[in-house]
């Protein structure tokens, strides 16, 4: 009952209840005053609006449906900041750790002086009404640990990964239909790389390539998927696109080798293989597997009955 009273007083009845709340927070009982405070707080997170960033592709923040200019920053600091947390997984993120990243150089009281003024700064951007009674709405720090609030803060890589989990989660339990619904969903969410506007960072260039091997194991996972269901030109669609985010991957071209060569399209199949044999000499400087030639060999040999040599031991 009193859990649905608060909750009610935070909302619905927010307005009306606010000035006798007030007037509660001196209550000379030490839990009602701090019941009371809860319900303020309440209150008062149920008027900040949530945030949105955007780092797939560029990095972007929305403040409720506004964008946030460029001009809305207090420096760049706070923002590399902002951006570090997010790079960390944006819960639970060490103090220290952020510190050595962004103030490297600096002597330990410095630096500790340097995160201190820019952690303000970078509340002070997001919230310019924050309160003091109430703290940072977005951003918390604990026991020398920051976090971003789970329910004021949505990230875009946050949903990307969340949708490829529920996938994975519908192809176990064998329901393939789904698992391709939330893999489709989840490339949708990956606009681009992580944070591209930063090229000399390494631990965002550590996190860009860890969602860039996701984004690209999706895209050949959703590819073989296709394939067994006997969607061929979606599979197709989905090995190139693969391929497209990483040249030097030879499994898909492989699979297009085949699909391909399984179509009758016997010069497609022979270009794919021209196209993996400079790929992989213009990256690696080597020449495709054992596989692939015996692939590209089959469809010299036989293009009208081919065979996948890659599940048959003939």
């Amino acid at each position: 009952v009193t859990d649905y009273a608060t909750r009610l007083l935070s909302t619905r009845l927010s307005s009306m209840a606010e000035v006798e709340l007030k007037k509660l927070s001196n209550h000379r009982d030490f839990k009602m005053r701090g019941k009371v405070f809860e319900i303020i707080r309440r209150i008062h997170r149920s008027r900040v609006p949530c945030i949105y960033v955007q780092t797939l592709g560029g990095f972007r923040l929305f403040r409720g449906q506004l964008p946030m200019e460029e001009k809305e920053w207090d420096r760049r600091q706070p923002k590399q900041l902002l951006k570090a947390i997010i790079a960390h997984g944006g819960q639970n993120v060490p103090k220290d750790l952020l510190i050595e990243e962004l103030w490297p150089d600096e002597r330990p009281k410095a630096s500790e002086t340097a995160f201190d003024i820019t952690l303000h700064r970078l509340r002070r951007t997001l919230e310019p009404k924050m309160e003091r009674g109430f703290g940072s709405s977005y951003i918390h720090l604990n026991d020398g640990v920051i976090s971003l609030d789970p329910e004021l803060c949505k990230l875009d890589i946050n949903e990307f990964l969340s949708l490829s989990k529920e996938g994975e989660r519908k192809e176990k339990k064998g329901n393939i239909k789904d698992a391709l619904s939330f893999y489709v969903k989840a490339t949708e969410q990956y606009q681009g790389d992580f944070l591209l506007e930063d090229l000399y960072c390494q631990w965002i260039e550590m996190k860009r390539e860890e969602l860039r091997v996701k984004y690209v194991a999706l895209l050949y996972k959703i590819g073989e998927l296709y394939e067994r269901q006997g969607g061929l030109k979606k599979a197709i669609s989905f090995y190139k696109s693969s391929i497209q985010k990483d040249p030097l991957l030879e499994e898909a071209y492989q699979r297009l080798m085949v699909l391909y060569s399984q179509q009758k399209k016997r010069n497609e199949a022979v270009r794919v293989y021209e196209e993996c044999k400079k790929a992989l000499w213009d990256g690696l400087n080597t020449e495709p597997d054992e596989v692939t030639i015996a692939l590209y060999n089959k469809i010299l040999e036989t293009p009208s009955s081919f065979l996948d040599p890659t599940t048959t031991n003939t």
